[in-house]
């Protein structure tokens, strides 16, 4: 899984979040996660990183100082092995024009934010499941 922008890249599952985010460093935590994270601050970033990462989903935060999400998505997609990749736009829009704007750039789905987590998770679990 990746996200992009003020969010998450993952391999597995993860969650977008409203500012950048560092790892925890609380050391009582009992379980390992089962998803592996990346972050990535912008679309430049984000597009290296899914060469690197070869994520299993992408979470695209749209508004992005520098290569916004439709030109990061873009760049994704010109990559043959990424053509079946999902992308899940993130966007504070909600009319049909940005829902369409952003299928037409790429992305397979969108969530609106803030985002409803039931609605990410419901996603998530459709978009991951392997079976």
């Amino acid at each position: 899984l990746v996200a992009v922008g003020t969010g998450i890249l993952a391999r597995g599952l993860a969650m977008p979040v409203a500012e950048p985010v560092q790892p925890p460093h609380d050391t009582r935590q009992t379980h390992q996660p089962a998803f592996e994270l990346e972050f990535a601050g912008n679309g430049l970033e984000a597009s290296e990183k899914c060469r690197e990462f070869k994520p299993d989903l992408v979470l695209m935060d749209i508004m992005m100082p520098g290569m916004d999400g439709y030109e990061t998505m873009g760049r994704i997609r010109q990559q043959a092995r990424f053509a079946n990749l999902p992308i899940i736009a993130l966007t504070a829009r909600s009319a049909d024009e940005d829902r369409r704007r952003c299928q037409e750039a790429g992305a397979s789905d969108t969530i609106v934010k803030p985002v409803d987590v039931q609605i990410m998770k419901n996603m998530l679990d459709r978009y991951l499941s392997h079976g």
